[in-house]
């Protein structure tokens, strides 16, 4: 998201690849165009691809790879309401990340929950906020 800010970007012109900056010449050299791909968290040409379902997630998953569903998740989000990430979903994200009830243990169901709780409530003038949080987590599974 600061990468579209810093570009100025809109959710429907960002690449959504995390870590294509940082790829060396022998990852390029072998097809990797990024670490993962929000967008696309099964990439083969990403370096670490991950699950892009909530079922396919396993107890004691590593986190990074893990974190597929809600990447597109949100990345589904973003693209459904369009604009600028940072002025809605964004939004949304953090406000769940920082705010009260936020902890480690957190699951994927109840961060998916309270990610269309906060959205229902933060944007309840604007609906379609809501539907775009609730597409993406339909869109992987929950």
């Amino acid at each position: 998201m600061f990468r579209q800010w810093h570009a100025k970007q809109d959710a429907g012109g960002a690449d959504w690849l995390i870590g294509k900056d940082i790829m060396g010449p022998t990852a390029q050299a072998r097809g990797f165009t990024c670490l993962r791909n929000m967008a696309n968290p099964a990439d083969k040409k990403a370096l670490a691809p991950q699950p892009t379902k909530y079922s396919q997630v396993t107890p004691g998953m590593d986190p990074h790879y893990s974190s597929g569903p809600p990447n597109l998740a949100f990345c589904v989000a973003c693209q459904t309401i369009g604009g600028h990430s940072w002025e809605t979903i964004g939004q949304v994200w953090y406000g769940v990340l920082t705010g009260s009830g936020a902890h480690p243990n957190m699951t994927m169901p109840q961060f998916a929950a309270r990610t269309r709780q906060v959205a229902a409530q933060k944007f309840s003038t604007n609906p379609n906020v809501a539907a775009a949080v609730d597409a993406g987590w339909k869109k992987v599974g929950l």
